[in-house]
């Protein structure tokens, strides 16, 4: 368990500049991270060089430097940066009078580096996700029993399932191929996130601050670390730079969760200023993927990443009560029973059941809940085609924000 003691953490910011575009107007800030890692405002260097590498593509060999033209920083002789202000140079150096190094713009335009992660990532000794598990069809309680305990404080109370990739970035997780990292080889879209190897246990308290990207872990003396990237009340004085919990997950959705919590920070880098050489993925001829490097402009990088609500706590502690009350609502699928075709339906073709009747969220199709029989009653103009199965509501499994629907598991 975490010590009890709460350290002080420093309010400073520092500043990552990109040595591309000009420093007036301080239109060259990729990002700002907190100096937690220093009472008087610091972050660890190794730190800093992977998110700043992430940003810029990928490169885990690039330095900083304090001056645009000044000399390049020794890791070794500066493990913590105190600085205000760094430049960060991606290696090897690109020639001057060239365009900007490019830059991925969102998570979404991330490209996952297969075979290419940062050394400090694929150096941390990390246990079998297979230990302590048997055969639960449920995700949260093959983790939960996996885990026992918070990854994080190390308390066997309030316990929920965490997933490490978002539920809500399935496009992201299909288009960069992250099945790769799972145990579970059969769990298809919108499922597809829910392996055991993608997800933690976490006490309710820290799934909240988790979600609303503030926790992340990073490696750092040969094991994992937390690291908070923004101020919290105590749980970062309480937990920041302390050694994890066991993390039994696949290094590759430790990478993905620590990106995924990084780009909304350097979000402003994009909003403004000149437009911005950036890295993007699109799909050429035959559908194959193709890299391309562009210039984007702050109104077209609005245009093509929005800024997404988050859900408030307090929204999702209602949405889970709701969702507790089993005789008040119930989601549900249906399976076309054609013997030529049988299909399973998702996505925004679910709808949302009452004890009193049932609402119609297609044009064409009409449910109801319970379901009585295999074909509908008769009389009311549909299809008998259709059955109905009720799904099984179990809020332990993750939160209302990381995933697209409340649902843990299909028995059909």
């Amino acid at each position: 368990m975490a010590k009890d003691k709460k350290a002080q953490l420093s309010d400073k910011r520092i500043r990552f500049r990109h040595p591309g575009y000009s420093d007036n107007m301080n239109q060259n800030i990729m990002l700002r991270l907190y100096g937690f890692d220093h009472a008087n405002g610091g972050i660890d260097h190794q730190t800093a060089l992977t998110i700043c590498g992430i940003i810029a593509c990928n490169t885990w060999a690039g330095h900083f430097r304090e001056k645009r033209d000044g000399d390049k920083l020794d890791l070794a002789k500066d493990p913590i940066l105190m600085g205000r202000d760094y430049y960060y140079f991606p290696d090897p150096l690109e020639s001057e009078g060239e365009k900007p190094y490019a830059v991925f713009a969102s998570f979404t335009d991330w490209m996952f580096p297969h075979d290419n992660l940062p050394p400090t990532f694929a150096s941390v000794p990390s246990a079998s996700p297979l230990s302590a598990i048997g055969a639960p069809s449920n995700l949260a309680a093959a983790v939960l029993g996996r885990d026992r305990t918070c990854r994080i404080s190390d308390y066997g109370d309030g316990l929920q399932c965490a997933h490490l990739c978002p539920r809500n970035q399935i496009k992201w997780f299909d288009a960069n191929n992250m099945t790769d990292y799972c145990i579970n080889q059969t769990l298809v879209t919108p499922y597809v996130t829910d392996d055991i190897t993608n997800a933690i246990a976490l006490r309710h308290d820290i799934h909240d601050v988790f979600d609303d990207q503030k926790i992340a872990f990073v490696p750092r003396d040969g094991e994992w670390k937390i690291h908070f990237f923004s101020v919290t009340h105590t749980l970062g004085r309480k937990y920041h730079s302390y050694p994890t919990q066991s993390l039994n997950v696949d290094p590759a959705f430790i990478l993905t969760r620590l990106a995924w919590t990084v780009f909304p920070l350097a979000r402003q880098f994009f909003e403004g200023g000149p437009d911005r050489t950036v890295k993007i993925r699109t799909r050429g001829d035959h559908s194959v993927w193709e890299e391309k490097i562009i210039d984007l402009s702050s109104s077209e990088m609005m245009k093509e990443h929005p800024q997404q609500k988050k859900t408030s706590s307090l929204k999702r502690s209602a949405a889970t009560s709701a969702d507790n009350e089993a005789s008040t609502k119930r989601t549900a699928i249906w399976v076309s029973q054609n013997a030529d075709d049988r299909e399973l339906v998702y996505g925004d073709q679910t709808a949302q059941f009452t004890s009193r009747g049932y609402r119609d969220d297609r044009s064409d199709v009409a449910l109801c809940w319970p379901p009585t029989s295999n074909r509908l009653p008769p009389n009311d103009g549909l299809s008998d085609e259709y059955k109905y199965y009720d799904l099984p509501h179990d809020r332990t499994d993750d939160r209302t924000d990381d995933r697209t629907d409340d649902r843990t598991d299909i028995f059909v």
